[in-house]
């Protein structure tokens, strides 16, 4: 299998919110490359309380990352497959975080952007697994010219900031595949229709 999702995650951002996730992304191709196509599973957090549906074997890292100049301790569970990449990440509002999920999600927003190469970090409000959300659909290039988009929901739940996303090739994003990703999540506790 070709690695042509390393590109994905760039460590420019000034946050480095991401500088982890290279790590969680070999991972992914890693387990990806033994199963090439969608193998669609139910995986429950019950230490973050949500289920997702993610297309392979997905790897959760923890790391602590500088946002907001805060040592942040961002959590990640990820898989990457035939070019997509597909992730559920969340950080606990305590301490020094207690009270700054806006800003928090501001934050990966636009690092996500960067990531990317996009111009727009522009959030609009969602609902999203029952919770009000904000949501990013964007466009960007890699550094060897593929187009790229980024789609991911940001919320505020049970003390915690969670964002879903999925990054890919622009060719990549099939709408049965993104609305098998996002609505294949909910939150413990939390109905939706």
């Amino acid at each position: 299998m070709r690695l042509t999702s390393l590109y994905l995650i760039k460590i420019v951002v000034p946050m480095r919110i991401y500088k982890y996730a290279l790590s969680i992304l070999l991972l992914s191709v890693a387990l990806a490359a033994c199963s090439p196509s969608h193998n669609w599973r139910e995986i429950t957090n019950q230490e973050a309380g949500y289920t997702a549906t993610f297309p392979g074997r997905a790897a959760v890292v923890t790391r602590s990352v500088n946002i907001l100049n805060l040592d942040v301790p961002l959590s990640m569970q990820a898989v990457a497959v035939e070019g997509l990449y597909y992730a559920v990440g969340y950080i606990p509002l305590q301490g020094g975080l207690s009270g700054k999920g806006p800003e928090l999600i501001d934050a990966l927003a636009l690092a996500m952007a960067h990531n990317i190469n996009s111009d727009s970090s522009a959030l609009t409000n969602a609902t999203y697994a029952g919770v009000s959300a904000r949501y990013l659909d964007i466009s960007g290039v890699s550094t060897k010219g593929q187009k790229l988009k980024a789609r991911a929901f940001f919320f505020e739940h049970t003390d915690r900031v969670y964002e879903v996303f999925l990054i890919g090739g622009e060719d990549q994003f099939n709408p049965d595949i993104v609305s098998q990703w996002f609505s294949g999540f909910s939150l413990s506790g939390v109905t939706h229709g």
